[in-house]
């Protein structure tokens, strides 16, 4: 799922002004995050790849896949800021990019792919929050990013408020 651009008129000021979530996500620039899930480790490298991998003996990597590989040519899809309604989190703001040319897929035969999600990083510390799969082959990886908490479309929206009247409730 994903949605439209989240904004009100109020936003568009702040938002002209602030930098692009493109220029935001590449603070990653160079950095590899790691996510250790049961036996698999997962490995998001900015502007690189995102890859699996079981750890061996010696640090070396058994049991590795490549799930997707930068494909430069999605990079404009990074300034569309999309709501993810499902989040445990409520409704989580993020910016996503392809990374595609992954290791074929054991069941269909096609290249793995997966839709890396950049999200603000709450704790102020870049980190690789979760990669699930969706369906066969086709993953998505959420990457928290500290430097997009700065920016207006991630901000947290307050929900709308309305008073509640009471009355003393009739005695009998």
């Amino acid at each position: 799922g994903g949605g439209a651009r989240d904004g009100g008129a109020d936003d568009a000021d702040a938002d002209a002004d602030a930098p692009r979530p493109s220029t935001l996500v590449a603070s990653l620039a160079g950095a590899c995050v790691l996510r250790v899930e049961d036996w698999w480790t997962y490995e998001y490298c900015a502007g690189a790849h995102v890859r699996q991998f079981h750890g061996g003996e010696g640090g070396e990597a058994v049991d590795a896949f490549m799930l997707g590989r930068v494909n430069e040519s999605r990079a404009s899809s990074l300034d569309a800021v999309h709501l993810d309604a499902s989040s445990p989190a409520g409704d989580a703001r993020y910016v996503a990019t392809t990374y595609d040319g992954g290791d074929p897929c054991d069941l269909t035969g096609e290249p793995r792919s997966v839709e890396v999600r950049f999200v603000c990083a709450e704790g102020g510390r870049d980190a690789l929050h979760s990669v699930r799969e969706p369906s066969t082959c086709a993953y998505v990886a959420v990457v928290g990013v500290a430097a997009l908490c700065s920016h207006p479309g991630f901000r947290a929206r307050e929900p709308p408020t309305a008073a509640i009247a009471c009355w003393p409730k009739d005695g009998g």
